[in-house]
C-alpha cells in the first residue's frame, strides 16, 4: 500500500500501489473542476515523494507542472508515500 499525506491537517491516506490519487485528494479537501489537467483547479505540491509518482502528463506539462507541481487529478502513485499541500 501506498500513502498520500496532507501534511498541514496532518492526514493521512492509504491506496494500492500503481493507483491514481484524485479520489484520495478529493478526500483530504483538493478541489476539482475538468479532472483532465485542462483546468488546473486540483494543483497539489508534492513536498516530498516525487519519485514515487509517474511522470506529469501532456496536459499537465502544458499547464507549467513539473514533478513537484502536479494535478492531482492525473497523478498515479507507483509506490511508497507523498506529502502533498494545496
Amino acid at each position: 500500500m501506498a500513502r498520500i499525506i496532507f501534511k498541514r491537517k496532518n492526514k493521512k491516506i492509504d491506496v494500492p500501489d500503481n493507483s491514481p490519487i484524485k479520489e484520495a485528494c478529493r478526500q483530504l479537501g483538493v478541489p476539482f473542476n475538468c479532472e483532465e489537467a485542462t483546468c488546473a483547479t486540483c494543483s497539489i505540491d508534492i513536498l516530498s515523494g516525487e519519485d514515487n509518482l509517474n511522470e506529469p502528463s501532456e496536459n499537465e506539462i502544458n499547464l507549467g507542472k513539473d514533478r513537484k507541481h502536479r494535478c492531482a487529478c492525473q497523478a498515479k502513485i507507483k509506490k511508497g508515500v507523498i506529502e502533498i499541500d494545496f
